[in-house]
């Protein structure tokens, strides 16, 4: 299930909060985020491999890489037996941007993505 909340940008207020993926999609493409839901093509084991995965979304993965000119897809599995998980977990919590367009997409777990509009 994927939650969209929006918060406030002044003071302290319950968040908007929405679950429908349609309107998840129309919330974020206003500011340049596109959302999709994709499914596999095969179930998946949890110890599938970075082919394995990349192969079961393989049509979606292909359409954006030629969409959008990407060169290259890698996957990252983390969980919490994982002995890097500390050092991978730690690239993400600091505040960053890109200058060039970024796709994540989640097999499965959860992300949390701030966007400053």
């Amino acid at each position: 299930m994927t939650v969209l909340a929006i918060y406030p940008e002044q003071g302290v207020s319950i968040p908007k909060v929405i679950k429908q993926p349609q309107k998840i999609s129309a919330a974020l493409i206003n500011e340049g985020v596109l959302f999709e839901q994709w499914q596999a093509s095969v179930p998946l084991a949890a110890e599938a491999t970075q082919e394995q995965i990349i192969e079961a979304y393989k049509e979606s993965v292909n359409r954006l890489m030629g969409k959008y000119d990407f060169q290259s897809v890698d996957v990252i599995s983390l969980d919490a037996d994982h002995p890097e998980k500390e050092a991978l977990r730690s690239k993400f919590l600091s505040e960053h941007t890109h200058s060039d367009f970024e796709v994540r997409f989640f097999v499965e777990g959860k992300g949390l993505f701030y966007i400053h509009i």
